[in-house]
């Protein structure tokens, strides 16, 4: 652990093998070994005799002779650098992964705005009574949103094995609060009712792919409708 040979460490102050920004806190927890409490999983900073410096987990008792009394300690230090640094790959896994489910909630959403914008846009296009200059800027928009959709679907594949946003949701109360914005998407093509259970419909989903699905199913349904609402 700290470089040094048996022989040489022997007779050797404990200050030389601590770190020195720690040496007050560390000799205070010598200390409280000599006066006869025991350490558990103590962590600090060694100094190993190249001058490295390495994390140490402590654990020492105090050694006593046949009176009880405190003559010393006795204890183990183990390097636990290879445990910091999976500690340290857990943390960055950690933090990708939240902003990979970031992401594609942001993405979501993103796609659930465009998704509007193009609906509205093709109902707009649909009026043959709508000027042309008109018309020209709609359709502009229109085309751009679909760009910017088939962006928004690449992204989609990109975070979606980022993403693992799973939770408990009740189905039928999330499908409820969409219902004003569901109607405004179906717009003047028909109209919306929702009928749920009346327990509670709790399942393990995303909850931004729950909403693409329902958004989905009313966009179809309204153009499926016929011109006689049929």
């Amino acid at each position: 652990v700290y470089g040094y040979s048996p022989s040489a460490m022997s007779g050797m102050p404990v200050a030389e093998l601590l770190a020195p920004e720690n040496h007050e806190r560390d000799m205070q927890m010598l200390a409280s070994v000599l006066q006869g409490e025991s350490i558990f999983n103590y962590e600090t900073i060694a100094v190993r005799k190249d001058g490295s410096r390495i994390p140490v987990l402590y654990n020492a008792a105090p050694l006593r002779d046949p009176q009880r009394r405190v003559i010393g300690c006795i204890g183990t230090a183990s390097d636990i650098s290879r445990l910091k640094s999976m500690q340290q790959q857990l943390l960055r896994n950690e933090r990708q992964q939240a902003l990979g489910t970031l992401a594609s909630g942001v993405v979501h959403d993103f796609n659930n705005l465009l998704t509007v914008i193009l609906g509205q846009s093709e109902r707009a296009l649909e009026n043959a009574e709508l000027p042309d200059p008109a018309a020209r800027r709609i359709r502009a928009i229109h085309e751009t949103a679909e760009r910017a959709s088939r962006m928004v679907a690449r992204l989609l594949v990109f975070t979606e094995s980022a993403s693992a946003s799973r939770t408990r949701i009740d189905l039928a109360a999330a499908v409820l609060r969409m219902e004003s914005f569901l109607v405004d998407l179906l717009g003047e093509r028909g109209s919306l009712t929702i009928t749920t259970m009346d327990a509670p419909l709790s399942v393990s989903a995303d909850w931004g792919q729950i909403e693409q699905i329902v958004m989905n199913l009313v966009l179809n349904s309204g153009d499926a409708i016929g011109d006689d609402g049929g």
